[in-house]
């Protein structure tokens, strides 16, 4: 056992046996259960209380379950250089204020945490739990294909979430509310510093009648943290619907109108090339007779 982790069962023992024997004037109140957020700092908030006006800390040691040595000591006024810089007494110069601050806050740092602390005036410890939570981002979605998709065609969708803690889940619905959360498949990866990045995936057979999917994040505490919508890429035939139908026939009704006027068009003009029709025939002159004699 290392030299600071014998040091400290040494003097928890010690703590232990004396506080058997003291009358109990000095107690330690903490807060039973405290919350936090990754990434933010947390103040494990104890103080001590004691009819005297007056004492002194002699020492203060605040140590972690399931750990072998104290995160923070502090003797005789001074903080041990040794702590964790990510720990520290926020009220040094308090002697009713043992709180703990935790800096940058990480998920291994849940737990139970214990406060001991030796005075001239007697000694008292307390308990406090820590939870730590992390917000999911907010959902990607996606499909494959992408674009230009057809009816019955087979369509998978993706939605991916990640840096949240504890686990959540992800839930899918259609534009008209419909739950198909039990026909997706959802993995979770639990990342080095014990985040989950969550990606779900839904197969649907295309129609162009449901085009718009969605797909929601929830925590553990079943608590909606974001939504994102997707609608299908149909190709432009199935885009445009009835109405494309509609304008491809007013298309050939407008060309076959154009053709005709043409064809008549054509057809006067050549009559009005050709002439007036003649009404009777056409008088030539005798020709002359010549006398020779």
């Amino acid at each position: 056992m290392a030299p600071a982790a014998w040091q400290f069962c040494v003097t928890f023992i010690a703590v232990i046996r004396l506080s058997f024997s003291t009358d109990h004037l000095l107690k330690m109140e903490c807060k039973g259960q405290h919350k936090s957020v990754f990434g933010q700092d947390t103040k494990l908030e104890c103080f001590l209380k004691s009819p005297y006006n007056e004492f002194t800390i002699i020492k203060l040691l605040w140590k972690k379950e399931n750990t072998e040595d104290a995160l923070f000591k502090f003797f005789s006024g001074m903080a041990d250089p040794g702590n964790d810089p990510r720990f520290e007494r926020l009220q040094p110069g308090n002697c009713t204020d043992v709180s703990l601050l935790v800096k940058n806050t990480k998920i291994t740092d849940e737990g139970k945490y214990t406060c001991l602390a030796v005075t001239d005036r007697g000694h008292a410890i307390a308990e406090t739990i820590l939870s730590v939570s992390a917000p999911y981002t907010n959902p990607v979605m996606s499909s494959m294909p992408a674009k230009n998709i057809r009816d019955d065609m087979t369509v998978t969708m993706f939605c991916n979430v990640s840096g949240g803690y504890p686990e959540g889940r992800i839930q899918w619905y259609d534009e008209y509310n419909t739950d198909w959360t039990r026909s997706s498949e959802t993995q979770s990866v639990q990342t080095k510093d014990r985040r989950y990045n969550l990606t779900s995936t839904f197969t649907v057979t295309a129609s162009s009648t449901t085009k718009q999917y969605s797909c929601s994040v929830f925590n553990s505490d079943d608590l909606k943290e974001g939504e994102q919508e997707l609608n299908l890429m149909f190709g432009p035939d199935k885009q445009e619907g009835d109405s494309n139908t509609t304008a491809v026939a007013a298309v050939f009704v407008v060309v076959g109108a154009l053709a005709s006027g043409i064809l008549v068009l054509a057809l006067l003009r050549r009559r009005r090339l050709r002439g007036p029709p003649l009404s009777h025939p056409v008088e030539t002159e005798e020709p002359l007779e010549v006398d020779t004699k």
